[in-house]
């Protein structure tokens, strides 16, 4: 059987070919020493070159018969099943930091792998957050490999018909959800595209409306679309930094003064109380925090990178909101630089459609097996009519309640900072968060469309449980 080289184990992950006219050695070998499927080879010669890690195939059963040569080792996996921790150690494994970190023998001005070396080479073992991670990079590969397999087997049927004109009317048929795909993954490139598609429904639907008055072109209505939105994202972005803290146990004073200032009936909220609490998770409380939490998220966002942005348009806001409009004369201008720091702020945004939005419309516990089946929406894109959707969870969860879902499943309520409710005006359902105290009532405000709504009872009550009002 064929003997494997260094050489023939290719930085593809693959193993050349052969046609036995390349030099390649062919043996008697006894079964013991026979490479199986699933083995993976090693090259014993490693390069030192900065971004070199180990060079390593898997066999596959094409591969074989074979076996390992002289220059080259045999790791035989304890389990043959596939799945994110095998993807992850062999990710690490070819990584330049396994070469750092590894027992390695100089030779000839290259590193040499030993059997005792690379026996005791310490491997780093995922956690269940990183699993969880790699599961869903790794359905995301196997569904676009998925797709690439359908197109070459759609291109190799080609060859099949009887005839050029039944070739193309397959390629046409059968090749129109392929094109499909490709069309909607090529809308999510620009900015817009991604906005009004992935980000959470609330900023998504406002996004839609500031871009339909912005497309008659220089308008007073576009140019205050652009700054309402800022306003509605600082909103947003700040009811989850609000409700993330709670739910970590960290007080704001940011909150107790809003809390001040609409019991009293002294205002409403502005974009400046939201960019307030916004800032002040970049305070002290907060560095404790990993930055791949939720709170950390929201932490990183608006920060110095988009600080101009963000002064620039929290001052015209609070000179529409005083009375101090632009002029005809500066308006395109206004219009130009405010919709350039609000596209450099959301550039800076991208992490948002990986925290998703979620109504929990229906949820039933099992205290037997200690998990719930979730009916939910998935509050995505701009339009508010959304599918239902359904899922397993090992939490308890409120039903009628609104949820922060991140990448790595966790379900993060935000509840009373922001609830779900059908307007009375619009009829449409939507989200609503603290605005002011008028009339002895306290009113609510819509992130999507700026309806106000009386808050019910049992609203209120949480936000004093939460000290986003003064107990009375």
């Amino acid at each position: 059987m064929r003997v494997l080289q260094g050489r023939d184990i290719l930085r593809t992950g693959t193993i050349a070919d052969t046609d036995g006219e390349d030099g390649t050695q062919f043996v008697t070998v006894p079964l013991d020493r026979q490479l199986e499927p699933g083995d993976f080879v090693v090259r014993a010669l490693v390069g030192k070159r900065p971004r070199d890690g180990l060079v390593l195939a898997e066999v596959t059963a094409e591969d074989l018969p074979a076996a390992a040569g002289s220059g080259v080792l045999v790791l035989r996996p304890r389990t043959r099943s596939r799945g994110p921790i095998h993807d992850f150690v062999l990710a690490y494994l070819r990584s330049p930091r396994c070469v750092e970190l590894s027992i390695l023998d100089q030779l000839m001005g290259h590193m040499r792998l030993s059997v005792r070396s690379l026996s005791e080479l310490l491997v780093p073992y995922p956690d269940e957050e990183m699993i969880t991670a790699l599961t869903h990079l790794q359905e995301v590969k196997n569904k676009m490999q998925g797709w690439q397999d359908e197109a070459d087997e759609l291109l190799t049927s080609v060859f099949d018909e009887e005839s050029a004109k039944a070739a193309r009317k397959r390629i046409i048929g059968e090749g129109r959800i392929l094109r499909q795909r490709a069309n909607e993954a090529d809308s999510l490139t620009p900015l817009s595209g991604r906005i009004r598609k992935r980000f959470p429904l609330p900023l998504a639907y406002r996004w839609r409306a500031m871009e339909a008055a912005l497309s008659g072109g220089t308008s007073r209505e576009g140019y205050e679309a652009i700054l309402g939105f800022f306003e509605v994202l600082s909103a947003y972005l700040a009811q989850i930094a609000v409700a993330m803290a709670a739910n970590a146990g960290i007080k704001l004073q940011e909150v107790d003064d809003i809390a001040a200032k609409v019991g009293a009936g002294r205002g409403g909220t502005t974009v400046g109380d939201w960019l307030a609490i916004l800032e002040s998770t970049k305070g002290k409380k907060f560095r404790a925090l990993d930055d791949d939490t939720v709170l950390g998220e929201i932490r990183n966002a608006l920060g110095p990178e988009v600080a101009e942005a963000r002064v620039w348009l929290k001052e015209a806001r609070n000179d529409k909101a005083h009375e101090r409009p632009v002029d005809d004369v500066q308006l395109p201008a206004a219009i130009q630089a405010a919709k350039g720091y609000l596209d450099q702020i959301m550039e800076d945004l991208s992490f948002l459609p990986d925290l998703s939005l979620r109504f929990v419309s229906d949820f039933q516990w099992d205290d037997i097996t200690e998990t719930g089946e979730v009916s939910y929406e998935e509050l995505v894109g701009d339009h508010p009519v959304v599918p239902a959707s359904t899922g397993t969870v090992d939490r308890f969860l409120e039903k009628g309640s609104l949820y922060i879902v991140d990448p790595l499943d966790r379900w993060h309520r935000i509840r009373p900072f922001l609830v779900r409710e059908r307007c009375p005006e619009c009829k449409t359902w939507s989200t609503f968060y603290l605005d002011r105290r008028a009339g002895g009532e306290i009113r609510l405000k819509s992130l999507e469309h700026g309806h106000v709504i009386v808050a019910k009872p049992h609203v209120v009550r949480a936000l004093e449980a939460v000290s986003y009002l003064p107990a009375n």
